[in-house]
């Protein structure tokens, strides 16, 4: 599974637009006219899915400024799971944040390389939409 078939999967049964941001280093890799979106794909199902303040923060900002939704959304080897950030950032979700040592990139093949990096998680009970595979 690939960003592409996640986007072509959700945009296939919730109805949406989405397209993959043509710049590969654009802090979002979907959008459309109500939503930015994070999209991560996991090779393993966890309950808890792992996301990054970076990212948390900088599509949060995005979100705000162009007056759409945030949306992270999860590919497992299980189910496809989609947050909406905003939405659980209103809410006062507590999303556990803390220090962790990581991959600087994984898509890089940087996996010997780590860092630090502040990190928290979100129940996949926590999702709007979740779509078995």
């Amino acid at each position: 599974m690939d960003e592409q078939s996640v986007v072509d999967r959700i945009n296939n049964i919730v109805y949406t637009d989405f397209q993959l941001a043509s710049d590969k280093y654009s802090d979002f890799d979907a959008y459309e006219d109500r939503y930015i979106a994070e999209i991560k794909i996991r090779n393993k199902h966890y309950d808890d899915c792992l996301i990054e303040y970076e990212k948390y923060i900088k599509n949060l900002e995005h979100s705000l400024g162009l007056g759409v939704r945030f949306i992270y959304i999860v590919a497992t080897n299980k189910c496809i799971f989609i947050f909406n950030i905003n939405e659980l950032t209103r809410n006062l979700y507590d999303f556990k944040w803390g220090d962790r040592t990581m991959p600087k990139n994984t898509h890089f093949g940087e996996y010997d390389n780590k860092k630090t990096k502040r990190v928290g998680y979100i129940n996949i009970n926590d999702s709007v939409w979740n779509c078995h595979l």
